[in-house]
């Protein structure tokens, strides 16, 4: 059956979204199948939680088969060595923070993951350790909630130092953690804003990918009364 989802995920692309995702900075071969389209796939073919076919397809290396892998899954029948594996494949943040970092997120040893990637100094490596810290409380707002306040002051205070000017992966995701921290955890809400507020008007990096606004984010949150708002999956 992979070679026919293979077949299904090509007849699919279309040129239009294919180029959306190579300006978008997929940097692996990709079809241009839109993500709708792949979850209709997985109701198409009852595919939800088939692991094993989700392995083959992220071995593939093909973005949009890759992803359709991460979206099927069940991350807790994954060994952890595989995903550190598939962390090599793409830096991608389509593949590399939405599927995957998420999906180790929900694993049942999500703890080994932090714990391993936290350790890294690498820029693509380090990116997860944020990523995964924002996945965790996406789907346990009450996870640790010291160490992700204390996280987002350490944010705060070297963001925009010459430490990390040369880490553009992990830039956008520490950005990104405050912004979670600030919609999940309700104490934290305001402290949030006032370092994004810090952070903001400073903050530079090259990148393709679009920068969210936490402040926005986060007063928005705040106003459709929806701070700490759990979810089944990270992953999206």
């Amino acid at each position: 059956m992979v070679a026919e989802i293979l077949q299904k995920l090509e007849d699919l692309g279309n040129e239009t979204t294919k180029n959306k995702y190579l300006k978008d900075g997929c940097d692996i071969p990709t079809y241009g199948v839109k993500v709708g389209d792949l979850k209709q796939l997985i109701k198409a073919y009852k595919l939800n939680k088939n692991s094993e076919m989700a392995i083959a397809l992220i071995e593939s290396q093909n973005f949009d088969a890759m992803y359709l892998g991460f979206l099927m899954m069940n991350p807790s029948d994954i060994d952890k060595q595989l995903f550190i594996k598939w962390s090599e494949y793409t830096n991608y943040y389509r593949i590399r923070i939405h599927s995957l970092a998420y999906a180790m997120a929900e694993h049942e040893d999500y703890q080994y993951f932090i714990d391993y990637y936290a350790k890294q100094t690498a820029d693509r490596d380090l990116s997860i350790y944020y990523a995964i810290l924002a996945g965790r409380i996406i789907i346990d707002p009450n996870y640790n909630n010291q160490l992700l306040i204390d996280t987002a002051y350490y944010i705060g205070e070297h963001i925009n130092t010459t430490a990390y000017q040369n880490m553009p992966l992990t830039k956008i995701e520490m950005h990104g953690l405050i912004g979670y921290i600030g919609m999940q955890i309700a104490e934290a809400s305001l402290e949030m804003i006032a370092i994004a507020e810090t952070i903001e008007p400073n903050f530079t990096v090259d990148t393709t990918r679009r920068i969210g606004n936490n402040v926005g984010f986060i007063k928005g949150a705040i106003e459709r009364n929806s701070i700490g708002k759990k979810r089944k999956s990270a992953r999206c």
